[in-house]
C-alpha cells in the first residue's frame, strides 16, 4: 500500500512539474486571450492612441481663444479687486 501511495506521489509530481513547464513555453498574450478579453483591451487602447493626436490638434486650435479669455478674466478680477478697495474705503471713511 505505501507503494502505490509513493507511486502515485511521484507520478503527481512529474504531472505537476509537465504542466508548469507547458505553462511556462505559452506565451502570456495567449493566457490572458482566451476569452477574447485581451484583445478587446488591446483594440480599445490603440483606439484611443489613434484619437490622441486629433484630440492635441483641437486643444492646440482653441489655445489662443483661451489664452485670450483668460486674459480678459484677469482683467476683469483685477478690476472688481480695485473697485472693491474703494468701496470699503468709503465704507471706513463713513464709519469714522
Amino acid at each position: 500500500m505505501k507503494t502505490q501511495i509513493q507511486t502515485f506521489e511521484n507520478k503527481l509530481k512529474e504531472l505537476d512539474e509537465q504542466k508548469r513547464i507547458e505553462l511556462n513555453q505559452i506565451n502570456w498574450d495567449d493566457i490572458w486571450s482566451i476569452d477574447g478579453q485581451f484583445q478587446q483591451t488591446k483594440t480599445n487602447d490603440l483606439i484611443r492612441m489613434n484619437n490622441i493626436p486629433s484630440t492635441i490638434k483641437t486643444l492646440l486650435t482653441y489655445q489662443s481663444s483661451i489664452k485670450v479669455l483668460f486674459y480678459m478674466l484677469k482683467e476683469y478680477l483685477k478690476n472688481k479687486n480695485q473697485y472693491n478697495k474703494k468701496f470699503m474705503k468709503n465704507i471706513w471713511k463713513r464709519s469714522n
